[in-house]
């Protein structure tokens, strides 16, 4: 009983603790340590303006806008939020949005049998990021495709719960709000596509009947159109001929040098699971599972390191996450990135060896997201952390999570909050 109590406590306070942090960082979004401010102020609320004065001369000159992204944010922001004439509004409205986002993450875990005081809890472990809170609180377009992806991971959840299927919507109406909500993320964050590939691919290649294979088709060709229209318009995937950059930052040889980076980038999230693998496992079990993948990626690390392969590290003045920019702050020769890399991409193959069905997964994240030079920690956040939690990354370690949830929510809890802090101090006295 008392163990119980314990339990309840804890995850209340996680909750309250977690959305009072999301709200004051709303009032001193000035010192978030995401660059959204500089987009919102450098474009975001002036192109939803230009987009109420003129909606066709917006979107034929949209690379003139200065947005990377595609342009369903300003659309549905200039004509279906009442709220987006005024700053102080705009931004409010946003930050709500950031809130139901959190709270649909609750759903999906609901999904996959959390009880709901759990769900809420862990799902409130996003509302301490700072990346998160920046997006939201600066009304980007990672905050509305964040929403709509969420929307997307709570129908497939319910979807691939057996225990759910067919008693509240139909298969098909299902199979139909995946397509649809994929679609709106990807048009809010174009890099969201990786969902909507991983869906359509997986779908295509199951045991489903063909009739729902062939349904997929038709409703991911139907939520095409737009997209196509806009690639027919521009003469590519962006309006290149108004906005040449985004050719020069964005190459498939890149994808190589970031990996090590997006390795890094796992660990930075996923670091508990393996820290609670060794505490309820002990040592004979981590040397079983991981040893012999950190002793090969160690070699070839430092056959990289001592051939000057790394040194890009070095020179980023742009993306490259925390670990690295800490590690030029004492001096380490990316020596801390490395060793993070490393178990970060231990704990990739590991997961890789027990489930091979991740494979496709993986190699789409890694294209999708290896493709630009500059590869931001805020691309990543929350999403290794949802992919992993809402069961996207199939692995038998996600049971550690229900067996030990209370004391792997505190570690992510203190971990999450002191993150939140160090970034708002180092915004202020180091940036």
């Amino acid at each position: 009983m008392q163990l119980k109590k314990n339990k309840n406590f804890f995850e209340l306070l996680i909750i309250c603790v977690s959305v009072l942090v999301y709200f004051i960082n709303y009032y001193f979004r000035d010192y978030l340590i995401s660059g959204s401010q500089v987009d919102f102020y450098g474009f975001v609320f002036r192109n939803i303006q230009y987009f109420k004065e003129d909606f066709l001369k917006s979107i034929l000159n949209y690379g003139k806008l200065g947005d990377a992204n595609w342009p369903l944010l300003y659309i549905l922001h200039a004509y279906l939020n009442p709220l987006s004439g005024n700053i102080n509004f705009y931004l409010f409205s946003t930050t709500i949005i950031g809130f139901l986002t959190f709270l649909i993450l609750s759903l999906t875990l609901n999904n996959l049998n959390f009880n709901r005081v759990e769900s809420i809890a862990f799902a409130s472990l996003i509302l301490l990021l700072p990346w998160f809170n920046g997006r939201a609180h600066w009304g980007t377009s990672a905050n509305l495709g964040w929403f709509f992806l969420l929307i997307t991971f709570y129908f497939y959840t319910f979807y691939k719960n057996k225990k759910f299927r067919g008693k509240l919507l139909s298969k098909n109406t299902l199979l139909f709000l995946i397509c649809l909500f994929s679609a709106l993320s990807l048009y809010s964050r174009l890099s969201f596509i990786f969902f909507s590939i991983f869906f359509f691919l997986t779908f295509l290649f199951s045991n489903e009947e063909n009739k729902y294979k062939f349904r997929i088709i038709i409703y991911y060709f139907f939520l095409s159109i737009p997209g196509l229209m806009l690639i027919y318009i521009w003469g590519g995937i962006y309006d290149y001929q108004n906005r040449e950059v985004i050719v020069y930052t964005h190459s498939y040889k890149n994808i190589l040098e970031n990996i090590p980076i997006i390795f890094n980038y796992f660990f930075f999230y996923l670091w508990p699971i393996i820290f609670i693998e060794f505490y309820k496992k002990g040592f004979k079990y981590i040397t079983k599972e991981y040893l012999k993948i950190i002793f090969y990626l160690i070699l070839i690390y430092s056959f990289l390191f001592f051939n000057n392969s790394f040194d890009y590290l070095s020179q980023y003045t742009f993306g490259g996450g925390a670990i690295l920019k800490f590690g030029y702050l004492i001096k380490d020769n990316n020596i801390m990135f490395l060793i993070a890399s490393i178990l970060g991409g231990t704990f990739i193959i590991s997961i890789l060896k027990e489930n091979k069905k991740n494979i496709l997964l993986f190699v789409i994240l890694f294209i999708i997201y290896g493709y630009p030079k500059y590869l931001f920690q805020d691309y990543f956040e929350p999403l290794i952390f949802i992919l992993f939690y809402c069961g996207l990354i199939q692995s038998k370690k996600l049971i550690l999570l229900k067996k030990n949830f209370t004391f792997l929510s505190l570690i992510y809890f203190f971990y999450f909050l002191i993150y939140n802090l160090s970034t708002i101090i180092y915004k202020i006295y180091i940036y």
